[in-house]
């Protein structure tokens, strides 16, 4: 049957009435018991966007103590311990530590070269002032700024390549016409007082220079002639003052030059002809003519290469074959035939992956950057090393998004997202915590082309439940959902959906069922529009399902209320036949709209009073003003306050009643608050501040900690990649009574619960009724919420046994809620030995509350609130 809502003017008062309650019972308990983001794991590796370009190895104090850095530059975001490197970091070979060079140079660097003075020269395509400087497209690092090269802006064109020759000379190639106000066609020289050109340059990008041992200088690129006019295909040498062709050339563009041991040349690029015969991608100038070279480049796009000392060469690009032989994107050639180094898929994970940059270190080491995902192999993005027999990463936390967390029934945590590893410890797409330990569950979950884990639940018998966009868990076929019973993963029957299409949201009903929520169209082989029921054995459609007419249709966001019914919401305009804009209840035989409906829902919430919160990206809900989040009271829509400036992905209520908000907004409410956000019932507060990117999914701990998955890698000013967490010291909980003199006594904390400190952390409870003997009491057994007596309005929340303290006079005025009970909880833990809970450990929580005289009330006598709080070392 249809559930009738209650009258508008029922449900508001009722829940205006319930805010304020938890405004008086949680606001100053929580202001006075400050979260505080729990030390993280940084990056492994760059940003989930990064895109590593050029690398160097630099030793910034030459021949003093400190020891050789990598330089990386490219366009990057975060890497390892550093946010906002501005696309350029340094990594102490030595320590392992990353370092930011000053301000950076955004948006992209392609190139490095160190001058004779040992200073560090950065090109690349940038337009900016840092240090009062000007900085365009070139620029120098003095150890303590970057500087122009010169003493005047150089160019606001792209700079590819910089290359110091032997004499010293700096010459830089791109794609500008003019260098320090001196014409110069795509390539110049710096002779360290002034620029020049090179003769009448290129007629087009210059993206390599190399010198030769007799003095020459060779460039290559995507130039077809000199600027004199003169043919010269791609490459182009400078001797004498004037440019030569070499040969013919190529039939397409030349990326990268080097020099062989006994004086050749090499040429890798996008070309398939080289002097008029086929040499693909990589060909050899001899002095007198191109041939091809270690051939089976085929259409790969090519990237770097390098010399090893043993001779081998090394070449990277865009590639999954070279030859018969699986190598992606980086393959080594002996002289006699090409093979992949380690695993063909070490740096070959992801969209578009490419490796780019290669850098030959001190140490023996290989250096590789670019863009790809973390592999198996190499557990960090876009950067890896090769020792010659292994690769490894730049260890880390996860090395990818994090988009859930759920906390199983034995108090583990599992988190879900597009990750393999964490910590260096392969774990594909979901992980289990284990006290400090992350583990992966069985061999994890993977297999499309847009892997990830979207949402966790747990079944009434402890099993899990994953789904998102997944195909199997190692060799076992699975169709976007599966089941962990605590020792390996098992399907849902025929699984929902098919490959590439996707769950993204679950709910568990009262009878133990399990709802499935996404886009797809059937759900174990049944016809089943994007929202299907599993029974334990049968999948089944939930009427005739979601529709959207104008396109593809999609359930977003699950919750299921007090009674029952399920509200499923997401982009549609009807839900079992019948008009639904975009939001929909489901009472277990039909649909019913909710109102008019709302737009753009990620996240909903289901309230212990019946109502749902919404939180999305909506400018209205049910035809009244809202901004990406609203309340749905039963009958009609209500704003949040003034809400939040942009998309809401995670809801999550706290033990008080307080609701937190996570996503991409900045403010909520009109005060910063950066992607997480507090509403305590009547006003909006910046919650864990420092947070340093989108939110996506939230779960409070068993200890109350709170733990945030999301697009960040950095929370509170520390590393903390893509999953952090806040250790809430104490959060109030449950109702206070109202007193005969309409006082509510509010408990709260300061200071610092220890388990060996004598003192200095006070309990008290505020807004007690004045001139009344009371007590403070505590439990260490968990929170419960039972009446306090017949008709009276106080609950006792300290779950017995509890431990009583001393009583005290509440002060202040008879008839007033000017009272006050206090206790300095470590001084009496320390000199009551055989109170409850001695000894203490680190880590146990405890729940206290106030008791007082109130002769008017039920049992003549009334509760605080509670609070729960962690005890400390």
């Amino acid at each position: 049957m249809r559930h009738s809502p209650l009258p508008a003017s029922t449900s508001f008062a009722r829940v205006v009435l319930a805010l304020a309650v938890a405004l008086a019972s949680g606001a100053k308990a929580s202001a006075q018991c400050a979260a505080q983001w729990l030390p993280g794991l940084p990056l492994a590796g760059a940003d989930p966007d990064a895109g590593v370009y050029a690398s160097i190895e630099w030793d910034p104090d030459g021949a003093g103590p400190a020891g050789p850095q990598l330089v990386i530059g490219g366009q990057f975001y975060g890497v390892g311990t550093i946010e906002e490197p501005n696309s350029i970091a340094a990594f102490d070979l030595q320590t392992g530590q990353w370092s930011k060079l000053g301000d950076g140079l955004k948006p992209v660097i392609y190139d490095f070269a160190v001058l004779p003075n040992n200073e560090l020269v950065a090109c690349g395509s940038f337009s900016l002032t840092s240090g009062g400087a000007q900085l365009r497209g070139i620029a120098r690092w003095d150890s303590t700024a970057w500087r122009t090269v010169g003493n005047v802006p150089s160019t606001n064109q792209a700079v590819y390549v910089v290359e110091v020759v032997p004499n010293g000379d700096l010459i830089a190639g791109g794609n500008f016409t003019s260098m320090a106000g001196v014409q110069a066609s795509r390539i110049a020289r710096w002779d360290g007082v002034a620029w020049s050109s090179l003769g009448s340059g290129l007629s087009g990008n210059v993206l390599d220079v190399l010198a030769l041992p007799n003095g020459d200088l060779l460039a290559c690129g995507s130039f077809t002639s000199t600027g004199a006019g003169v043919s010269a295909q791609r490459v182009a040498r400078w001797s004498g003052g004037v440019w030569s062709p070499l040969g013919t050339g190529m039939n397409g563009a030349v990326g990268d030059l080097a020099l062989l041991p006994n004086g050749d040349v090499l040429a890798l690029g996008a070309f398939s002809v080289a002097g008029g015969v086929n040499a693909t991608r990589l060909a050899r100038w001899d002095g007198a003519a191109w041939s091809p070279y270690a051939p089976g480049l085929g259409n790969a796009g090519a990237g770097d290469m390098v010399l090893l000392p043993s001779g081998e060469l090394l070449v990277s690009g865009v590639f999954d074959f070279v030859g018969s032989v699986s190598a992606r994107n980086i393959a080594r050639w002996n002289g006699v035939s090409w093979s992949s180094l380690g695993h063909p898929d070490a740096v070959g994970l992801g969209w578009q992956s490419q490796v780019t940059t290669i850098t030959r270190l001190s140490n023996g080491q290989v250096f590789v950057g670019g863009r790809f995902s973390a592999s198996p192999q190499v557990s960090s993005r876009a950067l890896a090393l090769w020792d010659g027999a292994n690769w490894s990463g730049f260890g880390g936390g996860f090395d990818n998004l994090v988009r859930c967390a759920h906390v199983m029934a034995n108090g583990d945590l599992v988190v879900g997202g597009d990750f393999s590893a964490t910590n260096g410890t392969v774990v594909r797409g979901i992980a289990r915590r284990t006290g400090t330990t992350w583990a992966p569950l069985g061999e994890g979950l993977t297999g499309t082309s847009i892997p990830g884990v979207q949402e966790l639940v747990s079944l009434p018998n402890g099993d899990l439940v994953a789904a998102g966009n997944f195909a199997a868990t190692g060799n076992v076929p699975l169709n976007n959902i599966a089941r962990w019973n605590g020792s390996a993963w098992f399907p849902l029957g025929a699984g929902v959906g098919v490959p590439d299409e996707g769950v993204y949201a679950l709910a568990v009903l009262p009878n133990g069922d399990l709802v499935a929520g996404g886009w797809f169209a059937t759900a174990g082989g049944v016809p089943a529009s994007r929202i299907a029921r599993w029974d334990g054995a049968t999948w089944h459609p939930l009427g005739s399902g979601i529709v959207n007419t104008a396109f593809s249709a999609s359930v977003r966001a699950l919750a299921v209320l007090p009674n029952g019914d399920l509200v499923a919401a997401g982009s549609f305009t009807s839900a079992g036949g019948v008009a639904a804009n975009n939001i929909a209840r489901w009472d277990g035989n039909a649909w019913w709209p909710l109102g008019s409906g709302v737009s753009g829902v990620q996240a909903l919430l289901a309230l212990p009073n019946g109502e749902l919160i919404a939180g999305g990206s909506f400018s209205t809900a049910g035809g009244v003003a809202v901004s990406n989040i609203a309340r749905w009271d039963g009958n009609a829509w209500w704003p949040i306050g003034s809400g939040v400036n942009s998309f809401v992905n995670s809801l999550l209520r706290r033990p008080n009643g307080d609701v937190l908000a996570g996503g991409w907004f900045t403010q909520a409410g009109g005060v910063t608050a950066d992607y997480l956000a507090l509403w305590d019932g009547s006003a909006w507060r910046a919650e864990l501040p420092g947070i340093g990117n989108g939110v996506f999914g939230m779960t409070e701990l068993p200890n109350g900690d709170l733990a945030v998955c999301g697009a960040f890698t950095h929370a509170g000013g520390a590393p903390s990649a893509y999953f952090a967490q806040a250790a809430i010291p104490c959060s109030s909980y449950c109702s206070a009574g109202v007193t005969s003199n309409n006082c509510s006594a509010v408990m709260a904390g300061v200071g610092s619960a220890s388990a060996s400190a004598n003192s200095g952390y006070t309990l008290s409870a505020t807004n007690v009724e004045g001139a009344k003997q009371g007590l403070i009491l505590y439990g260490i057994s968990g929170r419960i919420a039972t009446p306090w007596a017949p008709t009276s309005s106080s609950l006792l929340c300290v779950k017995p046994p509890t431990q009583r303290t001393s009583v005290q006079n509440s002060g202040g005025a008879s008839g007033t809620c000017q009272g006050v009970l206090s206790l300095d909880w470590n001084a009496y833990r320390a000199s009551n030995p055989g109170a409850l809970g001695n000894p203490f450990s680190a880590g146990q929580r405890v729940q206290a509350q106030a008791w007082f005289r109130d002769p008017p009330a039920p049992r003549g006598t009334n509760l605080s609130n509670a609070l729960e709080f962690t005890v400390g070392n």
